[in-house]
């Protein structure tokens, strides 16, 4: 019997599954289709975290996922992924911390959901300032602020 069966599937979408049900799932070998999305994550988070790869036991990936989670917690994979490391001025990775740092405190942000909206509206206007420095510089300004 394949997994796709609907004999094996719960009757009822959204409830949880019995006992039976896990086991059941668990222990069949997952599909084709299955093995190539399981797969496809799997290389993502490879090319993501190349340093991931070294993991072999549950302790190692407990404790990245501990790392991953603070990272994200603390604005590291927000400025990872707007490139500040490489790309982005110090001036500029500093203001977005600050900013984050006071609307997590300003609205007391909790949930994954408000993580995620603060990030998409910090790097809004982040891409904001790079347009603007690039309307400037085209307009013959320098694109920065003389102090």
């Amino acid at each position: 019997m394949s997994r796709n069966e609907t004999d094996n599937e719960p009757k009822n979408e959204g409830s949880p599954l019995s006992d039976e049900e896990v086991r059941l799932a668990i222990s069949q070998p997952p599909t084709l289709p299955e093995r190539r999305r399981i797969k496809d994550a799997a290389d993502v988070l490879k090319r993501s975290y190349p340093e991931l790869s070294a993991l072999r036991i549950q302790e190692d990936w407990e404790r990245a996922t501990e790392l991953l989670h603070e990272d994200y917690r603390s604005g590291r994979f927000l400025l990872d992924t707007l490139g500040a490391d490489r790309y982005v001025e110090t001036r500029i990775s500093m203001t977005i911390l600050l900013i984050r740092k006071k609307m997590i405190e300003d609205l007391q942000i909790e949930s994954a959901a408000e993580f995620m909206l603060m990030d998409a509206a910090l790097t809004a206007n982040y891409n904001g300032i790079k347009l603007q420095r690039m309307f400037g510089d085209l307009a013959g300004g320098k694109g920065t602020v003389s102090r």
